[in-house]
């Protein structure tokens, strides 16, 4: 492969603030290389990496807590220039130029999206499952991340219906984000009643016998994603009595967003 720009220069511009995100060297074979263990091995020195860094681990954990209301404090806390476990903003900044950085690399197609979302969806799940975080992302320049993250959505409701989107109030925010795509069905899931009235219907995890017909939402480029899950968050009860999860859809050979029952 030939790409025409300058190795160094990619490292140095965009990689610099992450020194242990990956050398040179192996930046410089792997583009020079279309072999797709090269690749495999790219990708697992920056899985490596990411779980060596200290202050990565330490950004996460404040992520990744199970209670969701000492979460959202916390990183309040931090985006308004506080301190929690040492961790203050200057941390989330480096945590999000890791995967920025990962994110051109991807563009450049140097490694392959399915790939960094195999290793990192449960991360990248979990980071932006939080409002405050995705608007940090847009209003800092961190918005290349979009290119590992998933870029349609896979729905089986109302949300469907692109009248229903423009019509309804609640969908203003978000529909012109959207655009229908194509149908599709869902093995090894299964729709559940939400509430005891049954009047809404939420995926979960079936056999692999279970079936979900739906279809697939692209989320058009350049997306404000603040925007757009602030809505379609709102919208769907997120917290309450759905999740915002990435799923995977061997029929498609991609990954998309969806909203999921909530499991207590």
């Amino acid at each position: 492969m030939d790409y025409s720009f300058d190795v160094g220069g990619l490292v140095g511009g965009i990689l610099g603030v992450i020194p242990t995100l990956i050398t040179v060297l192996l930046l410089r074979r792997q583009i020079k290389s279309e072999d797709k263990k090269d690749r495999v091995e790219t990708v697992m020195k920056l899985f490596n990496d990411y779980f060596t860094n200290e202050n990565f681990q330490s950004v996460f954990e404040i992520i990744d807590q199970d209670d969701v209301n000492k979460s959202k404090n916390e990183i309040e806390i931090i985006l308004s220039g506080g301190e929690v476990n040492r961790i203050k903003e200057t941390h989330l900044s480096q945590y999000f130029n890791y995967f920025n950085a990962i994110a051109i690399l991807v563009r450049e197609k140097i490694i392959d999206q399915h790939i960094v979302l195999e290793m990192f969806k449960y991360q990248l799940e979990r980071t932006f499952s939080y409002l405050p975080l995705i608007q940090y992302v847009e209003d800092f320049g961190f918005n290349k991340v979009k290119n590992i993250l998933p870029n349609a959505l896979f729905t089986y409701g109302t949300l469907s219906d692109p009248t229903l989107r423009k019509l309804n109030p609640e969908l203003k925010g978000c529909a012109k984000y959207l655009e229908n795509g194509f149908a599709i069905s869902l093995n090894g899931y299964k729709l559940e009643e939400v509430k005891s009235d049954k009047v809404y219907k939420a995926l979960v995890l079936g056999e692999k016998s279970c079936e979900v017909s739906g279809i697939i939402v692209r989320i058009t480029d350049n997306s404000n994603l603040h925007e757009l899950f602030s809505c379609l968050d709102h919208y769907e009860e997120v917290d309450s009595l759905y999740d915002r999860k990435i799923i995977w859809l061997p029929k498609n050979n991609s990954y998309a967003w969806v909203y999921m029952k909530k499991l207590n």
